[in-house]
Order: C-alpha cells, then sequence, then structure tokens
C-alpha cells in the first residue's frame, strides 16, 4: 500500500522514536549535541529515501495509485506500528539488562521462544503467492501463467532443493550471531546507539549504490546523484559523530567513578565507553571495508580478479564442459517440468497425474529416440550457466523451459517438447526425413497456409526439431544478450513476456534464415502488432547476405496437432465424450464432440498428428484429477488417445 519512499522514512525514524522513549521514560541522557545528529541524521535519511531514482517506486507508486487511501492509511498504520513495536523492544530490553542484569544471550534466548510460538502456527497454516510461476512485465503488471501459493514451511523446503541450501541453513546460524549483537548493543550502549548503527549501515550500502551510478568520472555525477551522495555521507558523519560523542561520555563517567564491573562486559563507565568506542571504529572500519569493495567491485574490467564473472555465472574454472557433454544422443526428446512443492528436484518429483500419462506416452512412443526429463537439480549437468539467461534460475518456470530448451537443442539436438503432450507416434520418420533434406530445423510456425492468426505469435515452440550445433546455438546467444541482467522478462518483449525466451527469441533466428517467412505485423488480425517477434532483432536487407544451403521445415499447426478445438471449453477438451452428438456453440469448425473426435482422426490418419497438444497443461478440468478419475470415462477423448498411444485399451 505504501511506495518503498515512505515506507524507508518511516522506518528510519527508528533512533528518533527510541530517544523520544527513553525521553518519556527519563532514562534520555542525551547532550544537546547527541541531539543534533540525531535529528540531522534522521533527516538525511528520509531525504535519501525520497531523493531515489524514480524507476525505484515506479511499481510502488502504481500499486499506490491503484488503491484507495484506506489501503495507504493501513499501510501507514501498520509501518508507524512497526516502528513503535520495535522500539520498545529494544526500550524494554534496554531496562530489564540494567534493572534485571539479564544478559545479551538470555535476551536473545526469552525473546526467540514466544516468537517461535506465535509465528509457526502461521508458517504452516498461512499460504502467500509467490512469483516463481508468475512473469512480471515492464509496467508492473502480472501474466499469470500458473500461480502457486505456498505457505513458510514449504519456502523453506523449496529453499533447500537450491544449490546453496547450506547457506538456507546457516543463515539460521547467522540470524542467531545477529540478535545476540544487537542485545548486546541495546544492553550494554543503548537503543539510540543500536537504532542508529542500523542507519549507518543502510548509509552505507546506499553509499556503494551511489558510486555504482556514477559513471565517466565527475561528468558522471548528475544533480540528484550528487544530493543523494552529499545526503548519504551525512548519515555517516552524524552517526560518528554521535558515536564518538557517546564514548568520550562513558569514558568521562568511567573516570569519575568505579563500579563493580562483569569481566569483559562489565557495565561500569570505563568498560562501556571502551565498547562503545570500539564499535564506533567498528562501524567505521566496516564502512571504509564496504565502500572500498564495493568500488572494486564496480565497473571493474573483465581481466580483473575481483570480479571472476564466469565463475560467478557458472561456478566453474574456464575449460570445462557439462558432464554430460559428448555422451548424449542428437535423436533425444527433451522435456522440463519444476513444482515448489511436488517436484524441487529429480529425486523428488511426483508428477500430476495427468501429466504423468503424457510422460508415459513419450516414453512408449519414442521409437529409437531417448527421452529425458529435465529438472531443475539437472540443468547444470547437460548445459553451463553461460548459455542461459543470468537470471534463469530466478524466472518463472515457462520461461525457464524455453531458455533450457534452446540450450539444449543448440548443444545436442533433438526434440523439445512440452510435457504436456500426447505422443501417438515415433518421430523416426520426421527426423529422417529433416535429415535426408539437409534441414537443420523442423517445427510449426502460424500463417503458413495462408489463414490469420490473431495473436502477437509466430512459432509454436512446444515442439521443435533441430540438429545439433544449428539455428539453436545463435538462439541461446540471442536469449542471454536479450534478458542481460534482468531475471524478469519485461526488458524483452513489453507486451507479452511469457513468449520471450520461445517465439521471441526463436522466430527472429528463424528469419535469418528464410526472408519469404510470414510475418506476424503483416496479419491485420493482430491488434498489438508491437509485440511481434520479428521486431526483437533488427531486420537484415536481403541483399547484405548470401543464399544458405540449409533448409527449415515448416507447417502451420492449425493443419495438426493444434487442434481447432484445443482452446475450448477452457482448454478442457481431454474429458469430452467421444460418442457426444449435442451441439456446443463453442466448438468450430465441428459442432459436437462426436464431429471433432472425427476431425482428429481424419488428421491422425493422414499422418498430420502425430501427437496431441494440450494447452495450459489441459486446463481446470484435470487439474487436480487422481488417476482413476481421469480414466473413469471409457468414451472420453483422454482414453481415446491413450488407447492409440500404448495400442491397448487403459480404461
Amino acid at each position: 500500500f505504501l511506495p518503498v519512499g515512505v515506507n524507508v522514512a518511516v522506518r528510519n525514524m527508528f533512533p528518533a522514536a527510541s530517544a523520544l522513549a527513553l525521553l518519556a521514560l527519563g532514562r534520555s541522557k542525551l547532550t544537546g549535541f547527541q541531539w543534533v545528529m540525531l535529528l540531522i541524521g534522521t533527516a538525511c535519511v528520509i531525504g535519501t529515501a525520497f531523493a531515489s531514482k524514480p524507476h525505484a517506486d515506479a511499481c510502488a507508486k502504481i500499486a499506490s495509485d491503484s488503491s484507495s487511501a484506506g489501503g495507504y492509511l493501513l499501510g501507514l498504520l501498520f509501518c508507524v506500528l512497526s516502528v513503535a513495536g520495535a522500539t520498545s523492544s529494544f526500550v524494554y530490553t534496554s531496562v530489564l539488562g540494567t534493572t534485571a542484569k539479564l544478559t545479551p544471550l538470555e535476551a536473545t534466548m526469552y525473546l526467540s521462544l514466544p516468537a517461535a510460538v506465535i509465528m509457526v502456527p502461521v508458517t504452516l497454516i498461512a499460504d502467500r503467492k509467490y512469483e516463481w510461476d508468475v512473469t512480471t512485465v515492464a509496467t508492473c503488471g502480472k501474466l499469470v501463467v500458473d500461480e502457486i501459493t505456498m505457505n513458510d514451511w514449504q519456502v523453506f523446503f523449496k529453499a533447500l532443493s537450491f544449490e546453496t541450501a547450506g547457506l538456507t541453513v546457516l543463515s539460521g546460524v547467522c540470524a542467531f550471531l545477529f540478535n545476540f549483537l544487537t542485545w548486546s548493543m541495546v544492553i550494554f550502549l543503548s537503543p539510540i546507539y543500536t537504532a542508529l548503527a542500523g542507519n549507518f549501515a543502510k548509509g552505507t550500502l546506499m553509499l556503494v549504490g551511489v558510486l555504482s551510478e556514477i559513471s565517466g568520472g565527475v561528468e558522471g555525477l548528475s544533480f540528484t546523484l550528487l544530493v543523494r551522495l552529499l545526503l548519504v555521507i551525512g548519515i555517516i558523519l552524524t552517526f560518528t559523530g554521535y558515536a564518538i560523542s557517546e564514548a568520550l561520555a562513558k569514558m568521562g563517567a568511567g573516570g569519575r567513578r568505579r563500579a563493580a564491573g562483569s569481566g569483559c562486559c562489565g557495565r561500569d563507565g570505563a568498560s562501556r565507553g571502551s565498547l562503545c568506542a570500539v564499535a564506533a571504529v567498528g562501524w567505521v572500519l566496516a564502512a571504509v571495508f564496504s565502500m572500498t569493495t564495493g568500488f572494486l567491485l564496480t565497473d571493474r574490467g573483465q581481466d580483473s580478479p575481483w570480479t571472476a564473472p564466469y565463475l560467478q555465472v557458472t561456478g566453474l574454472s574456464g575449460h570445462q564442459q557439462p558432464v554430460r557433454y559428448g555422451s548424449v544422443s542428437e535423436k533425444t526428446i527433451w522435456s522440463y517440468w519444476w513444482h515448489p512443492t511436488n517436484c524441487p528436484n529429480s529425486k523428488q518429483c511426483v508428477l500430476p497425474p495427468f501429466v504423468q500419462m503424457c510422460v508415459d506416452s513419450i516414453i512408449k512412443n519414442k521409437g529409437s529416440f531417448d527421452f529425458k526429463l529435465m529438472h531443475f537439480d539437472e540443468v547444470h549437468m547437460y548445459v553451463n550457466g553461460v548459455e542461459l539467461p543470468f537470471g534463469w534460475k530466478h524466472q518463472s518456470p515457462a520461461t525457464q523451459k524455453d531458455a533450457l530448451m534452446n540450450a539444449l537443442l543448440a548443444r545436442y539436438g533433438g526434440v523439445a517438447m512440452d510435457v504436456s503432450t500426447i505422443l501417438l507416434k515415433p518421430f523416426d520418420d520426421s527426423w529422417n526425413q529433416m535429415v535426408a533434406q539437409n534441414a537443420i530445423f523442423r517445427g510449426y510456425m502460424y500463417r503458413l497456409n495462408g489463414q490469420p492468426w490473431g495473436h502477437a505469435e509466430t512459432t509454436a515452440v512446444w515442439c521443435m526439431m533441430a540438429r545439433r550445433e544449428g539455428i539453436f546455438r545463435t538462439a541461446t546467444v540471442m536469449g542471454v544478450i536479450g534478458m542481460g541482467d534482468a531475471w524478469n522478462a519485461g526488458l524483452y518483449h513489453p507486451g507479452i513476456p511469457y513468449f520471450a525466451m520461445g517465439d521471441q527469441t526463436v522466430t527472429p533466428v528463424l528469419g535469418i534464415y528464410n526472408f519469404s517467412l510470414p510475418h506476424c505485423h503483416e496479419d491485420a488480425t493482430v491488434s498489438q502488432k508491437s509485440d511481434c517477434p520479428e521486431f526483437q532483432l533488427p531486420v537484415w536487407d536481403e541483399a547484405l547476405v548470401s543464399p544458405r544451403g540449409d533448409s527449415l521445415l515448416l507447417e502451420d499447426p492449425r493443419d495438426g496437432p493444434q487442434l481447432p478445438f484445443a482452446f475450448g471449453d477452457e482448454f478442457g477438451m481431454a474429458l469430452w465424450n467421444r460418442t457426444e452428438d449435442t451441439k456446443r456453440d463453442y466448438l468450430w469448425p465441428c459442432q459436437t464432440p462426436k464431429q471433432c473426435w472425427e476431425l482428429f482422426l481424419g488428421r491422425y490418419n493422414a499422418s498430420k498428428a502425430p501427437f496431441v497438444k494440450f494447452f495450459h497443461s489441459g486446463g481446470d478440468a484435470v487439474r487436480g484429477q487422481t488417476r482413476d478419475q481421469l480414466l473413469g470415462n471409457p468414451d472420453s477423448f483422454l482414453c481415446g488417445w491413450l488407447e492409440l498411444a500404448h495400442g491397448e485399451t487403459v480404461c
């Protein structure tokens, strides 16, 4: 509900709120100088939040504009309450440390237990939607691919499935140590000092961020960047001034009195002053270290030992190939599947019953091909990290699949097929024909039959056949270039990011090999012609290119495996009854399910439909259904297709 700038500004009132709380309790001993440092530092933080670059708040602004005033006030209320809660926690712990002699370890443990008791039920019950399964466009809207909700407990196990699972476990230890250090500062120093330390840490990170945005020396320093730079420096200097002032005050108090200590963490003035001084020096050194590191890691040359970009992207040193390279047949059918809870990796994967039936049909009819269903944890065994977009691990599964298929076909060749497909016949004849004609690609492209297709789409990437080291080597490079450092595909295709690594990458590459292919933007039924895939690369002048000897074998998918009624009934054709002769308004060109089945049989017998493609994974009709429920009607389309695939009755 709140713009990021307002959120940051309110939260950074924490030091001032702590000071006011201590003042109200009669426990504040701030000098006039310390009050000045505190107020100036807080003002600098607020100024920095509002002086941030406009695009940083773009999405928040849109969300704020689209929400009601009540939503804004609700967000503001919760933000203020969070500051009040943190302030009361700091002040309460500080009082316990001085009156009840509570140690930092005791404070950490005592506060952790009630927090765990309160949060554990929430982690098990509360479900939230996550962006692993949505694609965010540049305008901050969202195109939902397949929304998945998870609770925090499921998210934890999802994190354990990543290659960085060790860091997930280590984060808990680090959080405990962080809390211990925080409460140590609260008890032995002061809540205000601790709150300012947090602002100081944010200030150092802000400074690194500002420095990384400055290019071209002084000439690249805009007025906005200059203001932000001065404000961030103000944050650092005011905290340093406050820390030194408090250190001198406590050391002075220690020289005037001696009290019983408690080891290295004694609560007498001298020890507290020394600790305060050490902490101040530590924070200054940390700032210098972070600024130096940020400078070294920013805009350095490719040969700099500080960056090691190849190692960061691939996890490998040079001259290393994926472990499976050289041992994979070119005749391989490739698919990909991932689900955060049911199929996070190859060792813990239970496919939905409908998808499992599709996989069984592919295995049954793979012919002389191998079949490989790729899982998230197996990708590095087959392709190198530089062959995938740098943000591949954070993309939606659909975009991940398209980018991975490009890389696999580039290295190994074969057939890339969506797993939501029932394979009825082997691909051997199609492959042999492609090889005999010296073709490098075989696939499906809309508008080849002269019929319009009212979508900004050209190549059907749900089934592509290719020779190794052919057009998909170019497609792989173009995909990496197109994504850059981004993980959401909005920058690659402003209108339909769902197609970014598929049609939007493959179609322009096919156009390099054949200039006569149909163009999406010439289709009068396409409303958003700027979204057409051919615009994703500069159009080559045919006069600049010599003729090529390799060829492409293309068909219109609507004449074959993409049945004309596949989108009807919310993609639910799988459970229609083959014998039903009732007219349905949404069917075309057939009018009844029985006529539609006969239309399919005509294509099947003419070898135009060697497989059946389901869209949206078969629709809501099959989602959540058990195997017995799916096979409950022997007259269903699904049972008919499975009988053709397996050569026997399966229902």
